[in-house]
């Protein structure tokens, strides 16, 4: 029996060339999105649909097969996994439910699911500055923030930074969030600043001291389509500048 990697993208089939009458899942990730392997022997019409920790057995009637065609059934998001190839058998007596041997983070990224990006700008006097990760309404995922920075202010930092929700977009864009796979493109979410008289949006979920410059989420901050997560200065004049961290998975 035979290991091979395989990385299935959303619209074109991954075929593995080998000879056997079976086939085990071994691992596969998407980056949190729809991992489900359909697979067929050499090429033709009938398929089954595989899970990690499923596998095919052709019916002793068939030859073998030298060719097995594996495509990605739900089409979201590029698959990178491994599959076993043989002619033996394969018996798995770990808990029901596969383990997932591929590095979550490490999958996401491959799979351009992974993303970071700032903002930043002056202040003016008697405005706060805000600074925001917009998740636009007609984006079709989520986004779930892990990590957030706080780049530069002036001031030393007198009153720390607050953060917020809020359903509109801030009015000034800085540009798009960027793949941590290089050369990737680049996520639907966008880096927004706005100043203003008074704190927007709102509750304020927590304050970040003035000594805090960098903020590890213990569970991600979910934003979905048609909201934004905001931060914003609690003292009017100093600049105020941003980097998120996060990773995007489909609705």
């Amino acid at each position: 029996m035979q290991y091979f990697d395989i990385n299935v993208p959303v619209n074109k089939p991954a075929v593995v060339n080998a000879k056997g009458s079976f086939l085990y899942y071994l691992s596969g990730s998407a980056g949190g999105a729809d991992n489900t392997l359909k697979v067929r022997c050499g090429y033709g019409v009938s398929a089954i649909l595989l899970k990690p920790g499923q596998a095919i057995r052709l019916p002793a009637s068939e030859a073998k097969s030298d060719t097995w065609v594996i495509e990605n059934n739900a089409g979201v998001a590029t698959i990178i996994g491994n599959v076993l190839v043989g002619d033996g058998d394969f018996s798995d007596n770990r808990i029901s439910g596969s383990v997932e041997v591929i590095d979550g983070g490490k999958a996401r990224t491959q799979a351009n699911g992974a993303f970071m990006g700032y903002s930043y700008d002056t202040g003016v006097a008697s405005n706060l500055m805000h600074v925001q990760l917009w998740n636009p309404g007609t984006n079709t995922k989520n986004l779930y923030v892990e990590q957030v920075q706080i780049i530069a202010v002036t001031g030393g930092l007198a009153q720390g930074v607050g953060i917020r929700s809020n359903t509109v977009a801030l009015t000034t864009l800085g540009g798009n969030a960027q793949s941590k796979r290089l050369g990737g493109a680049n996520s639907a979410a966008e880096l927004r600043t706005q100043k203003s008289v008074a704190a927007m949006g709102g509750p304020t979920m927590g304050v970040l001291d003035k000594s805090v410059r960098l903020v590890k989420m213990a569970e991600p901050i979910m934003v979905a389509p048609g909201n934004g997560l905001l931060l914003f200065n609690a003292v009017a004049g100093e600049d105020l500048g941003a980097a998120f961290e996060f990773y995007e998975e489909s609705i």
